[in-house]
């Protein structure tokens, strides 16, 4: 899978970013993401 992002600032500052994944990398991402979350929303309710 692939992704690019082009972000303009002005004519002379132009950002870009891309980037290429497995599906196995997104599950992992998504863990990782979900383990840092969880416990900061159960923190956040109390």
């Amino acid at each position: 899978m692939k992704g690019s992002v082009e972000l303009r600032i002005t004519d002379h500052v132009i950002l870009r970013a891309s980037i290429r994944t497995t599906p196995a990398g997104l599950i992992g991402a998504a863990t990782l993401l979900a383990a840092i979350l969880v416990p900061v929303m159960w923190d956040r309710r109390r």
